[in-house]
């Protein structure tokens, strides 16, 4: 009769039932007095009584044992690690009937036939072959200059590990290292460009392993930048765009260079509304230039940035204002000599205001008023004289409200503050005298045939005229040490614009509101009085 055995289970049945199996004793420690430990399994076959004894190298017994005949099974837990460097052993003291002898578990599947049975558990396998994980990069608290790099320890298992680090800067190829292993986790490496993102990776030897790991996965930092890189932009300015006056420029200052690239978001209102305007998008450029504005309109204007050095968008600006162009309102400007100022006007207190613009002997030209927290500007043309003998002024109105007032434009650059109820008066300066006809108008024929005759001497490298003919804007640039006074002449004769612009300087003239026609720009020096240059200009709309 043939029995076939389905397991190793049915067969220890089996022979327990006939005599020849003996069960094992519970299992028993045997030195498993450290972090990593297992079961072994110990299974004796045998033709006859036998003893033996279990032990640890080093150690010593930690079981006495017997058996036989058949099989017996004995269980330990015992000390391992990943290596098999812990060993155990099995020594018979009787073991002539011995047929074998089985060692199974803790990474075992053996079976020998001696009376000294060695084995060397093997559990708790770790990755001492790894790279490094859990990489982390801080400033050294120590030294900030330095950056500390940091990864996770290998288990103690693994023995002493010593760590490679590298790094580069982005987009670049060539590694940088400190050209060694060092048996710490953590490493310090400095010499780093301000607002620069580096790449680092580091490998380890461990005792466990014992050649060098691969390099870990990436891991980024971006150096720290100036304070600056992730301010808002400053000192914004605003202006008429000199090559297309139906725009605005909006200017601020350049970031640090340490700053990297740095791209700007404009956003505008205007002054009393609460819903912003914008280009809908960053764009790379410090002055951007926007549009579609209404004339003599206060609007609100502020700014933000992302710099390549702070890497998120900056707060916005403190908010700039401008006034839009105003078309002029003529204010008794009924004689040969007349010129524009600009009144803008401020509510002290924040409360809404009234006023009249007005000329002292011909009564009033204007009512205006304003809102509270911010500013109103008018724009008129009115008479004037070498003297300053004409007087206009400006009366509150009530109830009263105390403002500031500046009046500019016809020689006048005044401020005033407004604090008690009375009159502000100015006297606008403008000099229609020629020269050449004795009175206050040119003789614009003999003016334009002397200057095709170039009786004037015109020096074009001084004096720059640019559009001409011109619609709604001429600048004008000179050359030289000293300001230049600048006078625009209609074809009557009269005097329509004047100009002073420092040495080497330039300015925008507003000629929107002035006819299609022919003008002469005549430029003397600001000290000596001398004609530089005399010009014809051309105003077509």
């Amino acid at each position: 009769m043939k029995i076939i055995f389905r397991n190793t289970l049915a067969l220890m049945v089996f022979l327990c039932c006939i005599g020849l199996y003996n069960p094992a004793n519970a299992q028993t420690d045997c030195y498993a007095d450290g972090e990593c430990t297992c079961t072994v399994t110990i299974t004796v076959t045998s033709t006859g009584p036998w003893t033996a004894t279990v032990a640890r190298h080093g150690d010593g017994p930690c079981d006495n044992i017997s058996g036989g005949p058949g099989v017996d099974v004995f269980t330990y837990t015992v000390a391992a690690d990943p290596g098999g460097t812990i060993g155990y052993g099995v020594l018979f003291n009787s073991g002539k009937s011995i047929t074998s002898v089985h060692i199974s578990g803790c990474g075992i599947d053996d079976t020998q036939y001696s009376s000294l049975v060695n084995f060397t558990p093997v559990a708790c396998e770790t990755d001492c072959c790894d790279a490094p994980s859990n990489i982390t990069i801080s400033p050294s608290v120590t030294n900030p200059a330095l950056l500390e790099v940091c990864a996770d320890a290998y288990p103690t298992e693994c023995g002493e590990a010593s760590y490679y680090v590298r790094w580069r800067e982005v987009g670049t190829t060539t590694w940088v290292d400190l050209g060694s292993f060092i048996n710490q986790k953590c490493q310090f490496v400095g010499d780093f460009e301000p607002c620069t993102q580096y790449e680092f990776q580091m490998s380890a030897i461990t005792d466990g392993c014992g050649e060098e790991s691969d390099f870990s996965a990436s891991v980024f930092y971006t150096t720290d930048c100036p304070e600056e890189c992730c301010e808002a932009p400053s000192n914004i300015t605003i202006s008429p765009s000199v090559t297309n006056p139906a725009l605005l420029e909006v200017c601020a200052d350049a970031y640090p260079t340490e700053c990297g690239e740095a791209s700007y978001y404009v956003r505008w209102r205007e002054v009393g509304t609460t819903t912003w305007m914008d280009l809908g998008s960053f764009i790379n450029q410090k002055c951007q230039f926007v549009g579609d504005f209404e004339p003599c309109t206060q609007y609100e204007f502020q700014m933000s940035a992302i710099t390549d050095g702070c890497g998120e968008e900056s707060d916005f600006s403190t908010s700039v204002f401008y006034t839009t162009h105003c078309p002029a309102t003529d204010c008794f400007a009924d004689s040969e000599c007349t010129c524009q100022i600009t009144v803008t006007v401020t509510s002290i207190n924040g409360s809404p205001w009234t006023g009249t613009i007005g000329r002292l002997g011909a009564g009033a030209c204007d009512d205006i008023s304003g809102p509270g927290g911010t500013s109103s500007t008018f724009v008129y043309n009115v008479d004037a004289n070498a003297a300053g003998t004409i007087t206009y002024g400006y009366f509150p109105g009530l109830p009263f409200v105390p403002v500031h007032i500046t009046v500019t434009g016809c020689g006048l650059n005044l401020n005033f503050d407004m604090t008690t109820p009375g009159l502000f008066t100015f006297n606008p300066v403008a000099s229609c005298l020629m020269g050449n006809t004795g009175g206050n108008r040119m003789d614009m024929d003999a003016e334009i045939a002397a200057i095709e005759a170039g009786a004037w001497g015109i020096v074009h490298s001084s004096v720059t005229i640019t559009p001409n003919p011109a619609n709604d804007w001429l600048e004008i640039s000179t050359t030289g040490s000293t300001a230049t006074y600048n006078e625009l002449i209609d074809i009557n004769g009269r005097v329509v614009n004047q100009i002073l612009i420092e040495s080497n300087g330039s300015a925008q003239v507003d000629v929107s509101q002035l006819a299609t026609g022919i003008y002469i720009l005549r430029t003397t020096n600001g000290q000596s009085g001398e004609v530089i240059a005399s010009e014809k200009v051309v105003i077509k709309h």
